[in-house]
């Protein structure tokens, strides 16, 4: 049986060729006997009333030429189209198996309209921090070159950049002005099957926010974090216990963070050594404020008896059901070494990249502010193998249950809600900041919604293999695949990305 689309093509073939073989022969037939072969074998000319004959010949058959490339073929396509437009395809990765799907395979995508091309229309929320870099991989590599003027009625694939750049106005947190608010009027649930979204929604109402990161965290690990006004009575008792037991004082982190503060690279921490310094009552009110104790770190011996930060990027392909993948670790080292003389020192504490801690005023030392392989850094801190392993493996499983704890939350996003419903997708890219304590056991400091994309050096090769990885997982570079379809494909096409929630199942290696 021919595929619906080849049927309507093969219907209306014949009256474009009749017409187009028509016009040809009117087209030539002047040239061929405008010119008739003398006896002695010459050419001569016809005779003037053959010749006027002739030229309106000629007149009619440009005519003609121009109706059938012009106005014919056009409507003949255009009647192949509407025939398409009409049919109710299921999706597949080969053009030839559209045709001959099961019942039960059309039941599941009845509603979806499919477009079985290669994907190129994009539109660009530009942000250079956001997206310089993945904007050229997916423009110079995958195909995405046709920019688009969606509020101006253009079909699109690709929205990429970040929904806080889609706005009319700088950082258009709560999606109310230009295409965020279009889209929103427009209806997430009437979006096509393929076309895909970036980010996936509710990232900044949960984990990626410091409060509600702790929020989470506290469900995993009720020693985690205290949150400020309701666990200010349990932070005040394990204070006090700390300061009582240790020769050595305990160190607290103070955090200020709330859904739309959007604090990163250091602002709103500081540490703090006693209760004394806690924000009084009436600011702790505002719930903004969590406390921390500052965990020990596995240090190596000598030089490298210094405090870490591990970099985990961290992708989500889907909200409903959960699809979550990480990337290799990478990590740096502080600028000075622990003085027990002065705990606080920010330069062997802080390690957030050179400009943050050019502005502490620390001594810049490539040695340690660069960034290694987790296999270089396993190597500095002195772990084995083993350890090795044992760590990443907790690291993945801490980060897929901190994912799984904000899924209610997430799931129920407007915008994640309406791409569910319409069979269309969204995607994230997101970084994970943590360290390994003492015990090589996993400590997440924060998730980043929007890491900064233009990373150099070898921390910029991990992040552009780890984009264009990402975008060969989820199909950016093939036909649009059905929504049922895409947690195998990207199973299959893993590259150096793990697995850490499929399907909402936490997976436990």
């Amino acid at each position: 049986m021919d595929p619906p689309g080849e049927t309507a093509a093969a219907a209306a073939a014949p009256q474009l060729q009749q017409r187009q073989m028509c016009c040809m022969w009117m087209w030539m037939w002047p040239r061929r006997e405008g010119f008739r072969r003398r006896e002695d074998g010459g050419f001569g000319l016809l005779t003037t009333t053959t010749r006027a004959r002739i030229f309106n010949i000629m007149t009619l058959s440009y005519i003609c030429v121009i109706l059938s490339l012009f106005i014919l073929e056009p409507l003949a396509r255009n009647s192949v189209q509407d025939h398409n437009s009409e049919i109710d395809l299921p999706w597949s990765d080969e053009q030839s198996t559209l045709a001959s799907k099961s019942s039960a395979s059309k039941d599941v995508v009845s509603t979806m309209k499919i477009n079985n091309t290669k994907r190129s229309k994009v539109h660009w929320c530009y942000w250079r921090p956001h997206m310089f870099t993945p904007m050229n991989i997916l423009r110079d590599e995958f195909g995405y070159n046709e920019e688009v003027d969606i509020k101006a009625g253009d079909d699109w694939d690709l929205i990429f950049g970040g929904y806080t750049n889609c706005g009319d106005k700088k950082f258009d947190w709560k999606m109310e002005t230009g295409l965020n608010k279009f889209l929103g009027e427009q209806g997430w649930d009437k979006l096509q099957p393929h076309q895909v979204w970036f980010p996936c929604m509710g990232c900044k109402e949960s984990y990626c926010n410091k409060r509600d990161l702790c929020l989470l965290m506290k469900e995993i690990d009720p020693n985690y974090c205290f949150s400020l006004p309701d666990d200010r009575d349990r932070l005040l008792e394990k204070m006090r216990v700390a300061e009582g037991q240790s020769l050595k004082p305990q160190l607290w982190v103070l955090k200020e963070d709330y859904p739309d503060k959007h604090l990163h690279r250091g602002h709103g921490v500081r540490f703090i050594k006693s209760e004394m310094e806690l924000p009084n009552k009436q600011d702790q009110s505002s719930g903004a404020f969590l406390v921390q104790p500052l965990v020990n770190h596995k240090m190596g011996s000598d030089t490298w008896k210094r405090r870490h930060e591990l970099r985990m990027y961290v992708c989500v392909t889907s909200t409903t059901p959960l699809r979550a993948y990480t990337y290799t670790v990478t990590g740096t080292f502080a600028s000075a070494q622990i003085d027990d003389a002065n705990p606080v020192d920010p330069c062997s504490i802080d390690t957030h990249g050179i400009a943050v801690r050019r502005e502490l005023g620390c001594q810049i030392n490539n040695t340690f502010s660069s960034y290694y392989s987790f296999d270089d850094f396993s190597k500095y801190v002195e772990i084995t193998e083993s350890e090795k392993q044992k760590f990443l493996t907790a690291t993945n499983r801490l980060i897929g249950k901190v994912l799984l704890q904000a899924q209610p939350k997430i799931q129920n996003h407007t915008v994640n809600k309406g791409i569910a419903t319409s069979g269309a997708a969204c995607f994230s890219f997101l970084r994970v900041d943590f360290a390994m304590t003492e015990a090589i056991e996993p400590y997440i400091y924060e998730i980043n919604e929007f890491p900064f994309a233009n990373e150099k050096g070898y921390l910029g090769d991990v992040q552009r293999k780890a984009y264009r990885e990402l975008f060969q997982m989820i199909g950016l570079d093939q036909v649009p695949i059905v929504a049922s379809e895409r947690s195998k494909y990207e199973m299959d096409h893993l590259g150096g990305w793990s697995p850490v929630v499929i399907d909402d199942v936490l997976i436990n290696k």
